[in-house]
């Protein structure tokens, strides 16, 4: 280290209520009256909670200067720019940010699902022009609507990192999650480009450095940083209104799976209720009621769609006893991590990673992506038996500490941003 201060730009996208804060918004006439005739109602809600946990740590550190590029919804300029607490953010419109009326026609249209999203590119590089980061660090190449910018990056001239947030390239990924043959082409081209084109690949996860080396780039280079996924243990007692929660922020991920299983342990306990909470796909949901009702359960199922902030999805999930979260894709999902800081018992699947949770300690309950018999056993099993409810508890909170604590992987992510600053520089 030196004395000398260095810029990272993260691109990324992020929203929290201290970013909104400092934000202006439109209020388009025809906008607010079209969504009040569809009762689509402007949404502002928390996004990205790993970069919201990096910019805390981050603020500690007075010798990295950073810059958050993000877009954000219903703004009212090109972009804003603000700083607080030692960061600069830089939020701008995205291109694609409509009235609720031009966003019900583009889905019909289908333009934005093969959106190169040029004019949102153009504005990144504006912002990076003006900024002149030392170290580039984009979250998430699989999202077109920022990460394209990437590909304008002279990676000779200025490190790029791109953290894995997901592999969508992965043919698995289309296996299991709910996305059409456009969007999943749309995404999974992009994200193939930019892993091709980048030198620096952020990720700790095997499957991911294997099929990226074998498939797509053999040269790249890994540097094992993490998402700052940690989630301060939120324990405080409250009442307890159902059995079991499941959540998402879309309930399209696994949903489905969840109300099997409970259908089945629901004929041992007929009296348990299931408390579903996220924003849904109205083809989804319609199919899901269609299920619950087919099961003989819809009095025993609240689903309440979208909640506004990450806070609202806190209390509401504390009112369930245990969590019942089942995976189809995901290596290990976020909503684990935040039903464990909740002090839930947590019932989930067999993926590439979710079993590095019980390696120290058994920490959760896992059963076979689709088995609902043997997920609906284990739900038994943690309401039958509250010494073990405890001690899943207990593990899990070790185990969650041990493997996201966000300190130790803000610190590593800011000595691989000085590495990657050192050999640029040749010092």
């Amino acid at each position: 280290m030196t004395d000398k201060k260095i810029k990272v730009a993260w691109v990324c996208q992020v929203s929290n209520p201290e970013i909104r804060a400092n934000l202006t918004y439109s209020k388009n006439i025809i906008d607010l009256v079209s969504r009040k005739i569809m009762h689509k109602p402007r949404h502002l809600d928390d996004y990205g909670m790993w970069i919201t946990n990096s910019i805390e740590e981050f603020k500690a550190f007075d010798d990295i200067e950073v810059h958050v590029i993000s877009l954000h919804s219903h703004i009212n300029k090109k972009i804003i720019d603000f700083q607080k607490d030692g960061i600069c953010f830089h939020f701008f419109k995205s291109e694609d940010d409509l009235t609720a009326a031009g966003k019900f026609f583009n889905k019909l249209t289908g333009k934005y699902v093969s959106s190169n999203y040029d004019k949102n590119r153009q504005i990144i590089n504006e912002i990076l022009a003006k900024i002149k980061p030392d170290v580039i660090h984009l979250y998430g190449a699989e999202s077109p609507q920022y990460a394209a910018f990437a590909l304008d990056v002279d990676v000779e001239k200025t490190p790029l990192l791109v953290s894995l947030q997901t592999l969508m390239s992965d043919p698995e990924f289309k296996k299991k999650y709910p996305i059409s043959d456009e969007s999943y082409a749309c995404r999974a081209g992009l994200e193939r480009k930019i892993l091709a084109h980048a030198k620096y690949l952020g990720s700790t996860i095997k499957e991911y450095k294997n099929f990226v080396w074998r498939e797509i780039n053999p040269d790249a280079i890994f540097l094992d940083t993490k998402l700052l996924v940690g989630e301060k243990p939120h324990l405080e007692r409250c009442e307890k209104k159902y059995d079991f929660v499941y959540f998402s922020l879309n309930i399209n991920k696994a949903a489905d799976l969840a109300v099997e299983a409970f259908a089945i342990a629901k004929k041992a306990y007929p009296e348990i209720k299931l408390l579903v909470v996220g924003d849904y796909d109205e083809d989804f949901k319609r199919q899901l009621d269609a299920r619950i009702a087919e099961l003989g359960i819809t009095e025993s199922v609240v689903i309440t769609g979208k909640l506004q902030t990450h806070d609202d999805v806190i209390k509401e999930i504390k009112k369930a006893q245990f969590a019942l979260l089942p995976l189809k894709i995901d290596y290990i999902s976020g909503t684990i991590r935040e039903a464990i800081a909740c002090g839930l018992p947590v019932v989930t699947t067999i993926t590439a990673g979710t079993p590095t949770l019980n390696e120290k300690r058994e920490s959760v309950l896992l059963s076979a992506v689709g088995d609902h018999g043997a997920m609906a056993e284990n739900m038994i099993k943690v309401m039958e038996s509250k010494e073990l409810a405890n001690t899943l508890v207990n593990n899990a909170l070790e185990t969650n500490d041990e493997l996201f604590g966000n300190k130790g992987m803000a610190l590593k992510l800011r000595e691989v941003y000085w590495d990657l600053f050192n050999v640029y520089n040749k010092k």
